[in-house]
């Protein structure tokens, strides 16, 4: 999301630089974990380097996208990272007035999808070299509803 969205959607809440910031930092953990295989592909890898010498993970591993029990547990501790990020950007959208939550619904929507991209990515079965993980239309679009109804209504 980032702090310039806040100027665009509006909220005049100091609590909603925190919501920016820690959402800005959970979509891209998000992004950055879907992310490894095409970057690998590239040339480019987007982890910390600490971690990966924490887990036993080299690059040429991830560049020779080789799939391995080292690298499956880097994805969760970074995912669970991730994970952190989204429920402090909660607690801090739960802590602003109903007129900025409001203003923040699209960032909600974002927040929605990219939430269940994580979700997808930290099943046991997730390919980390495999396809890019997405959301169906539908899926994304009933997502969408939901938070909008919500933001409406609440």
């Amino acid at each position: 999301m980032g702090l310039i969205c806040l100027h665009i959607f509006g909220p005049t809440s100091a609590r909603a630089q925190d919501y920016a910031v820690d959402l800005g930092m959970a979509f891209q953990l998000t992004n950055i974990l879907r992310d490894i295989g095409t970057d690998a592909i590239q040339g480019r890898i987007y982890l910390p380097q600490e971690d990966l010498m924490a887990f036993g993970c080299t690059e040429q591993m991830i560049l020779k996208r080789q799939e391995s029990a080292a690298l499956r547990k880097l994805l969760l501790f970074e995912a669970a990272k991730a994970q952190e990020y989204y429920t402090k950007a909660q607690a801090a959208f739960d802590a602003l007035p109903a007129k900025d939550r409001r203003a923040l619904a699209v960032s909600e929507i974002m927040r929605a999808v990219y939430f269940r991209i994580l979700k997808k990515i930290e099943k046991p079965g997730h390919q980390i070299f495999g396809p890019r993980v997405r959301l169906s239309t539908n899926h994304r679009l009933a997502l969408a509803a939901g938070v909008w109804l919500r933001s409406r209504f609440s």
